[in-house]
Order: structure tokens, then sequence, then C-alpha cells
């Protein structure tokens, strides 16, 4: 289900498109951010098939005229400094939320979720997650966010992360795991905008840069 719903986020289109056998393989390939355990290999791994993925598939959001010249995703460099413990405090009350998107009158529909409560450098910050509409099990935390990077070495509309639902509250929220929405790559697709409350005031120099082609 959890991986499914990743799919559907990153399948934000503006025209009319299924998602494929291609794009689920590379959802399935996720390291597992249940474990609590910060492994550079997995991470690396990961990035390394997701950066063939999008360079041989037909399915790759990365226009046909510039696939031939790829050379991979810019990333920050692996770092447990951005493996952070956090604390999730769920809404009293399951309320939907309108987002906009990056094209002008879309909007997406989500459930806010709660909010992740986390600690950098001595200093607390708070990130609001949603829901997917469509989670029936309600199993997947999507969490939109911007930083002090955005539009500048990170993706201007900001990065997400996913990540899976835990029963005990305590959560890891790995920013190495922060990805592009594939608007990122090419103006075919749209891909929610990140709502005020979550502007970290902060750099997270952590997970997919800004792309370079």
């Amino acid at each position: 289900m959890k991986y499914t719903l990743i799919l559907l986020a990153i399948c934000s289109v503006l025209m009319v498109n299924s998602c494929t056998n291609s794009e689920d393989e590379l959802i399935d390939k996720l390291p597992n951010s249940e474990d609590p355990t910060f492994n550079t290999e997995e991470i690396l791994k990961y990035r390394e098939f997701k950066n063939n993925n999008f360079k041989t598939t037909d399915q790759s959001p990365i226009p046909v005229a510039k696939r031939t010249s790829f050379q991979g995703l810019p990333y920050y460099k692996p770092t447990e400094d951005f493996s952070i413990p956090a604390t999730f405090v769920a809404s009293k009350q399951k309320e939907t939320a309108s987002v906009n998107t990056t094209k002008f009158g879309e909007t997406r529909i989500y459930v806010k979720a709660g909010t992740l409560n986390f600690v950098i450098n001595d200093k607390q910050y708070t990130l609001e997650a949603f829901y997917y509409q469509n989670d029936e099990n309600q199993d997947l935390l999507f969490v939109p966010f911007k930083d002090a990077t955005s539009g500048k070495l990170t993706y201007g509309v900001g990065r997400y992360l996913d990540i899976p639902v835990v029963p005990n509250g305590d959560y890891i929220i790995d920013f190495n795991l922060a990805y592009n929405p594939y608007c990122a790559y090419n103006d075919n697709y749209s891909c929610p905008l990140v709502p005020k409350e979550n502007v970290l005031p902060i750099e997270i120099n952590a997970g997919e840069k800004k792309p370079d082609f």
C-alpha cells in the first residue's frame, strides 16, 4: 500500500497518464525508512538505481532529448546529521487540506495527519504531515517542505518526504531521502506546492539537489 501511494505522489501529471511497471520498480527499491539505522550504502545503492531508471526507461521524467547526456541526479552526500528523530502528534480531527499545485488553478486534496516535531542544532522545528486522500489505511505520511536552500541549491518549488506510519509515534525523518517531484525535470508534470507551515528557516543540506540539466 505505502509504495503505491508514494507512486501516486510522484506520478502527478498534467496530462492523463497511468503509472508504469518501471515506476513501480523504482518505488519498491526505496530504502526502508522504517528502520532507524542510518545506512549510507543503502542510500547510495538506491540513488544509483534511480539514476539508471531515469536514464534508460521509456517512462523516465527526463525529456527524451536529454537522456543520452544524462549523468545522474545531483545529491548531497548522505549524512547521519540529517537523519533526525521526531515525535508525531496526530491531528484531533481528520480535516482535509486543499493544496495548490504548479499548474495554475489546480488543487489536490489531502488529509491533515498531524505534526512531526524534531530538533536540529538544539532548536525545535515542526513539519505538517498529510495523508494521501485515497489512503484508506492511512499508513503513509506525505511531508512536503522547503528550506533555506530552496531555489538556490535545491529545487525552488520544494522537496518531498514519504514516511511510513509507525504505531508508537516515534519517527526518524531521514532528509537524505528528500526527493524532487517530477515537475522538477519536466514541465509536463504538476506537483503540490509546499504550505507555508512547512518552510524551514534553516538549510537542509541533504537529499536531492536542484537538477543541473
